[in-house]
């Protein structure tokens, strides 16, 4: 059978995008209602699940941003389970996405590539991608802190917003 591309359609599709992100990137929580939100959003989404033998092995997701329409690209999401890689599983995924994104007249897709993939990293570089900005993920494992009683400086008081409902138009002032 090989691999094989569809459009995500229904809630279980969904399901099986989750677990193979999940299988990628674990720190990437992500829900059904996460994704349908993101196409609510974009213009020309298009979600995609890619099988090998008709086992969930890859997705893709692209579209446009309505404060991206004047820029040349698509925001585009892609990634393949590392048991899958090499196979041909991304360069189907790519391909499909960048004929879509074509379709909706831009030239480029910019997309986010964890920085410890390596192997990602690799894949999107030898198809001429380039870096245009990082980022880094942190966690302060708060259960691991000793909490030391601080007072604030003076002149300042922390309190609650519930407290104040009655600054609520300064705050955006």
């Amino acid at each position: 059978m090989g691999v094989a591309l569809r459009a995500v359609s229904s809630e279980t599709d969904l399901e099986r995008v989750i677990a193979v992100r999940a299988g990628i990137d674990p720190i990437l929580e992500t829900t059904t209602a996460d994704l349908r939100f993101l196409a609510s959003r974009l213009r020309g989404p298009l979600h995609l699940l890619a099988t090998v033998d008709g086992e969930p092995a890859g997705f893709g997701f692209a579209g446009v941003f309505p404060e991206q329409e004047a820029e040349s690209f698509a925001f585009a999401d892609l990634g393949v389970l590392p048991g899958f890689r090499r196979r041909g599983v991304g360069s189907a995924l790519h391909g499909a996405l960048s004929e879509h994104v074509r379709d909706l007249d831009k030239n480029a897709l910019q997309l986010e590539v964890p920085e410890q993939d390596a192997e990602a990293i690799a894949f999107f570089r030898k198809r001429g991608y380039v870096e245009i900005e990082r980022q880094k993920a942190l966690e302060l494992d708060l259960t691991a802190l000793e909490p030391e009683p601080r007072q604030p400086p003076r002149g300042v008081e922390i309190f609650s917003w519930a407290a104040r409902p009655d600054l609520t138009p300064g705050m955006y002032e």
